[in-house]
């Protein structure tokens, strides 16, 4: 019997044994004229779907998605995922009917032929989870996002014993996280961008502004804490980022001292130096909080001269622009940035090369199929894979919807299958581009 391993782009797979599937982070990403959601192909009849962490671009495509296809028997993720999903889901009236199960690391969940085990990872997002797919052919590990930080704000590392437990009993195939394969050395601590905050905090004269991703919980914490030892009170605005914190707090990952928070309406009545905004709109987002302000366009939030405001992430590659053209407009209104070009206030959520040879040399897979990057970082992950001693003809350089098919005899591509992106207008997929690629 067979495994065929299919990758669609970004985060998301389908593996397949025998006659089952299972379907790894649906995903979505921006787009000026409209969004892209993926793995609709093959998502017919899934036995699972499984959610690696809670960012928008490896959930987000979910409510689309099993619109079109139906609910599977069953979405499994970390505790936090699922919640954010579970609220997703919601609003879009799904919630009810889905089938949402947090699965443990370290506990296994059957799947017909498969057998589910999540693992903990760091990531820029509490909660991530690497994939571990048993089957008699031997595991299929696909890492999510991940990066080995020994400080993590949570102060929960990534299982490195689990992971390197699993290299003891023998990893068929690893799919693993590329965005980083081009930078030496290892990430720094997200556990600096605290006291980072602190010292950019303290030299300010007004307002605080700090922008990020709203699901970025620990980067969220970190700039609460800063205002609590600068003893300034915080407003959440923007939707999502109350959302998210709200429900981080609930289940315990985040924590406010009582009496800090105030309302986004209550902001003109807190002196400017006693305030810290907490914001969307990082990536220059058109309808984000943070824009919205930048254009003296937001309904609670005008921007003072004195305001500073402090992008605590870095541009995801093709929003350059944007967040270009909100700096501008701050500066046109007579407040200041900060970046992380200025200071230490960012570190990404994806390892560097030494991490990924770390995870190399921990599990030892038979095969290695380098994932989640352009093709010039897959060709660098696949360099690593072979200078700890991965065999060349044992590393696969995939390309979207060109199914990996494993046996007893060994690996091999085979015939393609369609693939593309999916349009999003409104509530509804389209299929414009979606064709077979080729072999």
């Amino acid at each position: 019997m067979s495994l065929r391993i299919t990758y669609f782009g970004h985060s998301a797979f389908a593996l397949e044994h025998g006659q089952t599937r299972v379907l790894i982070d649906p995903f979505i990403t921006g787009n000026p004229l409209a969004e892209k959601a993926g793995i609709k192909a093959g998502a017919q009849d899934a036995a699972a779907i499984v959610l690696t962490h809670g960012h928008e671009d490896h959930v987000g495509a979910l409510p689309y998605l099993l619109r079109e296809i139906g609910m599977p028997p069953a979405i499994f993720g970390g505790g936090l995922t699922i919640a954010m999903v579970r609220s997703k889901l919601d609003e879009h009236k799904l919630g009810r009917e889905a089938p949402l199960i947090e699965l443990p690391p370290g506990e296994r969940a059957g799947l017909g032929p498969f057998e589910l085990e999540l693992v903990h990872m760091s990531h820029s997002i509490p909660n991530a989870r690497a994939v571990a797919l048993h089957t008699e052919l031997g595991t299929v590990l696909v890492t999510g996002d991940y990066k080995f930080d020994q400080t993590p704000v949570d102060g929960h590392p990534a299982d490195v014993a689990r992971l390197a437990g699993l290299g003891t009993e023998g990893v068929l195939l690893l799919c693993g996280d590329s965005t980083n394969a081009d930078r030496p050395g290892v990430a720094p601590s997200e556990a600096r961008v605290g006291p980072a905050l602190l010292d950019v905090f303290a030299g300010c004269e007004g307002r605080v502004i700090v922008t990020s991703f709203a699901s970025n919980v620990h980067r969220v914490q970190q700039a609460i804490d800063a205002a609590v030892a600068l003893d300034r009170k915080v407003a959440l605005v923007g939707r999502s980022m109350r959302k998210n914190f709200n429900i981080a707090s609930n289940l315990g990952i985040a924590q406010v001292p009582p009496g800090l928070i105030v309302q986004p309406k209550q902001i003109d009545d807190i002196p400017d130096e006693q305030l810290v905004v907490i914001s969307t709109g990082s990536q220059g987002e058109p309808l984000s909080a943070l824009r919205r302000m930048a254009h003296n366009d937001h309904p609670q939030v005008r921007l003072h001269s004195k305001d500073t405001v402090i992008f605590a992430a870095t541009p995801i590659p093709g929003n350059e622009r944007a967040v270009n053209e909100v700096v501008n407009r701050v500066y046109e209104i007579g407040a200041r940035t900060v970046t992380a070009a200025d200071a230490p206030i960012h570190s990404s959520g994806h390892g560097y090369q030494e991490e990924l040879k770390l995870m190399l040399n921990l599990t030892r897979p038979r095969y290695v199929m380098p994932f989640h990057g352009d093709h010039k970082r897959l060709h660098l992950h696949g360099e690593l894979a072979e200078a700890v001693g991965v065999e060349p003809e044992r590393i696969f350089h995939g390309r979207n919807g060109l199914p990996l098919e494993v046996d007893a005899k060994g690996a091999r591509f085979v015939e393609p299958v369609r693939s593309g992106v999916l349009l999003l207008r409104g509530r509804d997929l389209n299929e414009p581009e979606l064709e077979a690629v080729e072999a």
